[in-house]
């Protein structure tokens, strides 16, 4: 699934719910924010009090904080496939939702990191185009991306997909407690294994229905052209 998050300067997230979203999203975090016409980025893997401690500092530093949790779909579990990432000397973005047109089955590289490739042949303040970001919307569907630029600059692609809540946008709820009734006492309920359970559909992230976990596609993404993710 993965969160994307932007925290403005005058929020602050909870460190539970910080907990919430790396135990959710368990394979990777990082984060950005502007500083003297730089975007600065922090990567962790494997420790969430380690990317505790780096976000906290950072945090006094920065203003508004873009933040991202990983569930690994495609790409290797590493640093270069763990967000932020690079478009241009200008731009960074994270994202939320698989990129069908870039998902290949055991590839290296992730869906975005190749998608990132594709944005960098755009002009580099594209950001700031309405048009240019419309027809990104329209390439990625449902998915959710957040962009930054060196002077701090934000913009959400498909941000009505997406919740505010406390003065805070996350792409999707899983910065809120699991529900236990329905997954039971294993923690890792999502891990990426043959058996692990698809409530959400891969390509959208809304809720499936019960007829449709099995593909793990919803009804609607089902008849899409490009999804070759659930072949």
């Amino acid at each position: 699934m993965c969160i994307a998050i932007l925290k403005p300067k005058e929020s602050k997230i909870k460190t539970e719910t910080l907990r919430e979203c790396w135990e959710s999203n368990p394979h990777g975090a990082g984060f950005m924010y502007a500083k003297n016409n730089r975007v600065i980025v922090r990567k962790e893997l494997k420790n969430f009090e380690r990317f505790l401690k780096e976000y906290r500092k950072h945090e006094q530093i920065g203003g508004k904080m873009v933040i991202h949790f990983r569930i690994m779909t495609h790409g290797k579990l590493d640093y270069k496939n763990t967000h932020p990432h690079r478009v241009n000397n200008n731009t960074w973005l994270v994202h939320n939702g698989v990129i069908s047109q870039h998902s290949y089955k055991n590839a290296k590289l992730s869906d975005t990191v190749k998608f990132c490739k594709m944005l960098a042949g755009l002009p580099v303040d594209f950001m700031q185009s309405k048009p240019t970001l419309k027809l990104i919307g329209g390439y990625i569907d449902t998915d959710k991306i957040i962009l930054m630029d060196t002077s701090g600059k934000t913009r959400i692609i498909n941000e009505d997909q997406g919740i505010w809540d406390g003065g805070i946008w996350y792409s999707n709820q899983s910065y809120e407690p699991i529900n236990y009734a329905q997954y039971g006492n294993n923690r890792n309920w999502f891990d990426i294994r043959d058996d692990y359970i698809i409530d959400d559909c891969l390509l959208c992230q809304n809720s499936l229905q019960a007829n449709e976990i099995q593909n793990g596609v919803c009804k609607h993404c089902n008849t899409r052209n490009d999804s070759r993710v659930c072949s």
